[in-house]
């Protein structure tokens, strides 16, 4: 099987929209808009889990556009690197 053009890696872009975060499932809906099932997320329509997953949503974005560049950065730091 090949992968669909345009795409890094072998299986293309994954992107995460559910996590499971204190035992509390957090998902990514349309936006930037997020849902949890804990109490206080139902009385302040935001929680740390919310916090925590966007976070953490936010890092594999950047992660994303870095192998996106093909261009880690690390060489620059390689003591082998002239």
């Amino acid at each position: 099987m090949t992968p669909p053009p345009n795409t890094k890696g072998r299986g293309g872009t994954i992107e995460r929209r559910e996590y499971l975060i204190d035992h509390f499932r957090v998902s990514f809906q349309n936006g930037a808009a997020w849902q949890c099932l804990c109490r206080e997320f139902a009385l302040a329509n935001t929680c740390r889990h919310t916090r925590e997953a966007s976070g953490m949503h936010e890092a594999q974005a950047r992660i994303r556009e870095h192998v996106g560049a093909g261009d880690s950065g690390l060489r620059k730091h390689s003591p082998r690197h002239p």
